[in-house]
């Protein structure tokens, strides 16, 4: 079952080119200064005390019996594990949150922006590359508000149409940065594009000396012929099984075969009402049948919770119907441009073919589950 968006509305947008609605700060380490430095000459050692250091008055160490005690204790310290030195540092703008503050007497809700200073921290004393990465996120210019996390994980996902005849089309790319809170120990993230793609490059870079974990998700999305927006679970080739659909009774005009991104179609022309425009056309594929174009749609999509400012990822999506009316989606580049260019030619009809401009923005979880909203 296709999840609907959390808010239904439409876009009324145009597609670019095609008709697809109709016609370091380094820290130095302060050395110590004697003060009050006693000189030689100074000095003043009575004769008897010399005396009495005289190896023949000198009793062997193990004449002593030094026992433990809470009050005189020796503690060993790592002179490394203090030392901590941001060798980069770069700050991003997340996003913009409400905020209640008092406003000349009154409280009222104010939007701040979140920025993200991402800090790539040395701590081994070796120049030059990086053991953490700390961020600092901040709401605006109030440092009262700062918290401090260590990233953990960099997440990509890789996101594919599977179509609904088995083909898989590649189309967005997108990260997420997965980071613990030092004082709360809770895990949040970071979605904005500009700042996974800094980490991205660092945690590449042979200055990269963490154990930051980096994983990769490949994930395939359903294209619902119903909403025509991007699901979970992909139905798989499906289309084989569609019944073929019967021309017999409508006038051939001709075919046409093209090559797509995911292989060749025949393109097969038709009229039904005894003019000389084509007025239907179907297509197929090797040991597939015979399906019509129902519409053909160009799609934009953005992932994350603030996607004002986030890359748009561009698809194609091919509407079919088979000959019990039962809708398939299919995604192949090539073929939908194709096709668009196709129905503004003047002796195609284009009115008995569904044409729009999808834009869809979704959420999607840690796993890559994409819910669509609006």
């Amino acid at each position: 079952m296709a999840i609907q968006p959390v808010i239904s509305s439409s876009f009324g947008i145009k597609a670019t080119n095609l008709n697809f609605e109709g016609k370091k700060n380094k820290k130095s380490v302060a050395k110590n200064e004697l003060t009050n430095p006693v000189t030689p000459s100074k000095l003043s050692v009575p004769l008897a005390l010399v005396m009495a250091m005289s190896p023949a008055n000198l009793k062997s160490a193990n004449d002593f019996n030094v026992k433990d005690s809470d009050n005189f204790k020796i503690e060993v310290v790592d002179e490394n594990s203090a030392y901590k030195d941001v060798i980069k540092s770069q700050r991003f703008f997340d996003s913009r949150i409400p905020k209640l503050v008092t406003v000349d007497g009154d409280l009222k809700w104010v939007k701040f922006s979140l920025y993200n200073n991402i800090n790539l921290i040395n701590k081994d004393l070796q120049r030059g590359d990086f053991e953490d990465i700390e961020i600092e996120t901040t709401i605006g210019n109030i440092s009262d508000l700062k918290v401090v996390s260590k990233m953990t994980e960099l997440v990509t996902y890789n996101y594919s149409i599977l179509s609904d005849d088995g083909t898989r089309t590649p189309f967005a790319t997108v990260r997420r940065i997965f980071m613990q809170s030092e004082e709360t120990n809770n895990i949040n993230n970071i979605e904005t594009a500009a700042a996974c793609e800094f980490v991205a490059k660092e945690l590449k870079s042979s200055r990269n000396n963490s154990n930051i974990k980096q994983t990769v998700r490949n994930i395939d999305l359903r294209p619902d012929a119903k909403s025509r927006t991007l699901q979970n679970v992909p139905n798989g080739n499906i289309l084989k099984n569609a019944k073929p659909i019967d021309r017999s009774a409508y006038k051939y005009l001709g075919d046409q075969i093209i090559e797509g991104d995911n292989g060749k179609y025949t393109f097969k022309y038709y009229n039904y009402t005894g003019n000389k425009s084509i007025e239907e056309i179907t297509i197929q594929k090797p040991g597939m049948p015979e399906v019509r174009v129902a519409g053909v749609y160009q799609g934009k999509a953005r992932f994350g919770a603030h996607t004002e400012k986030e890359p748009v990822h561009y698809y194609y999506l091919i509407l079919l119907e088979d000959g019990d009316g039962k809708r398939y989606c299919i995604s192949d580049p090539s073929l939908a441009v194709t096709l668009a260019q196709a129905l503004d030619e003047p002796q195609v009809f284009g009115g008995a073919f569904d044409r729009q401009a999808l834009e869809q923005d979704y959420l999607y979880t840690p796993k890559g589950a994409v819910t669509p909203v609006n």
